[in-house]
């Protein structure tokens, strides 16, 4: 909600696309730059004690914003600060959360917790943009910040009542020593190594049809601002399935395989769809192959790595992802422009099942520290 009624507020009073290119890269800056170190910093910490910070940070953030903007006194700079200071957070925020789960439930439930997480993550950006676009047609774009700031309290409450463990690391903190620690782990082991790169081909490829979806719905399917909203929801509602679904299944052998291959093939269907239905049930598909993808990814690193890495090499992969995705959307852009939008789909489609193949070569797995 936070994210479509800044975007929102920052048009009404700049009435500037640069502007939101602005408020992007503020946003997101920080974790592309600082996840890496986040992690070690989520390793040497207390996981607990650094959720009730940058949750209680995230309610004045969100409450200062809200303030400003049903006052009137709000200012695009006000903005900008405020969008710079949560990416600070989110970039903290992201490794300890993701880590935290590892003290919530015992390991042969990881899986499924990591995949509930995720499924919940996906119904999110369902709901909230939806439920944004009311609350600032009625109420304005302040309510959307003042229901953020509060929405952070049951958390807050939440992480409080666990009970806090010692810090994983111990001993001093030496920021490029652990952080060369946890890349070399990433990168010797063969199974983590195979997968963090997949991750990569999907953010950079398999989801960067998302930034031609406008194009694909206007130019090539023919249809209006309905058809691209049918797409986007049908994305969004395979994310959802495949989410549950690994949280069902639990993690299987070759799963990720099976995913990012899937993945491919859809996106290739994608790219020779001529109809509206056609393009929908492609995209549901594809949703469901990158939601099963990173559940699974995320589970088995998470439960495959040793304790006192797994801040470190969580933060490794939300930043592999996180940092591909602007970079795809950059790489989809350019190649639709010069070879047209289903040539360039038909290109990530072929790369994705590239990269599904490179899985079945062989290699030493991690054995479980557990």
């Amino acid at each position: 909600m936070q994210t479509l009624a800044q975007g929102w507020l920052v048009f009404r009073l700049t009435n500037s696309a640069q502007a939101l290119g602005i408020l992007s890269a503020l946003r997101f800056g920080p974790s592309l730059f600082g996840l890496p170190f986040a992690g070690v910093l989520t390793d040497y910490l207390p996981r607990r004690r650094l959720l009730v910070a940058t949750q209680s940070a995230g309610i004045l953030q969100a409450g200062l914003l809200a303030f400003l903007t049903l006052t009137g006194e709000v200012r695009v700079w006000h903005v900008f600060v405020l969008a710079f200071v949560q990416g600070l957070i989110d970039t903290v925020d992201m490794p300890a959360r993701q880590s935290f789960q590892g003290e919530l439930v015992p390991v042969s439930d990881l899986q499924s917790a990591v995949s509930l997480n995720s499924t919940v993550f996906n119904a999110g950006r369902l709901v909230g943009p939806a439920l944004a676009g009311l609350v600032v047609a009625e109420a304005g774009e302040g309510w959307c910040f003042a229901l953020n700031a509060a929405s952070f309290v049951p958390f807050l409450f939440a992480v409080i009542s666990v009970e806090e463990r010692a810090p994983a690391t111990v001993g001093r903190l030496a920021v490029i020593p652990q952080l060369v620690e946890g890349l070399r782990f990433a990168w010797e082991e063969a199974r983590v190594r195979r997968l963090l790169l997949s991750v990569l081909v999907t953010a950079v490829f398999g989801i960067s049809h998302s930034t031609l979806l406008p194009v694909l719905a206007g130019v090539v399917l023919g249809s209006d601002a309905r058809g691209y909203g049918l797409l986007l929801a049908a994305s969004g509602f395979g994310a959802m399935v495949g989410s549950l679904a690994v949280a069902a299944v639990g993690r299987r052998q070759g799963l990720v395989f099976c995913s990012q291959l899937l993945l491919g093939l859809s996106l290739g269907v994608l790219a020779l769809s001529k109809s509206l239905p056609l393009a929908s049930l492609s995209l549901v598909v594809a949703g469901l192959s990158v939601a099963a993808q990173l559940a699974t990814t995320n589970g088995y690193i998470q439960t495959n790595s040793p304790d006192h890495l797994r801040a470190r090499l969580i933060s490794l992969y939300i930043w592999v992802f996180s940092g591909g995705a602007p970079l795809g959307g950059l790489v989809a852009g350019f190649l639709a422009q010069h070879w047209g939008v289903p040539t360039a789909i038909a290109f990530a489609a072929f790369l994705c099942v590239v990269a599904a193949l490179l899985q079945l070569v062989p290699g030493r797995d991690v054995k479980s520290p557990r």
